[in-house]
């Protein structure tokens, strides 16, 4: 194996130094505020397609329920409208 030959390493004065890191943060940070930004419309939009699945299915129990009740009627005022022979 090939020994490594590591060089002195050049001294950073403070201000570069804090410079630098405060740059990374910066960078960091608002790599972070859009990785949280898409990952609250992605739960925004999830939460929007099941709220609107859970709304069209109350919705068509109730229609459907409304339907039924109103076929039921259909019956009775159809048999009762029967014209009926004499006695």
């Amino acid at each position: 194996m090939k020994p490594i030959d590591v060089q002195n390493q050049p001294v950073l004065p403070p201000r570069r130094v804090l410079q630098i890191a405060l740059t990374g943060v910066k960078y960091r940070l608002f790599r972070s505020l859009v990785t949280v930004a898409v990952i609250v419309v992605a739960m925004a939009f999830l939460m929007n397609i099941l709220t609107e699945s859970l709304i069209k299915r109350a919705v068509a129990a109730s229609v459907r329920d409304q339907i039924a009740s109103l076929h039921r009627v259909d019956r009775w005022i159809a048999r009762l409208s029967m014209a009926r022979p004499y006695e």
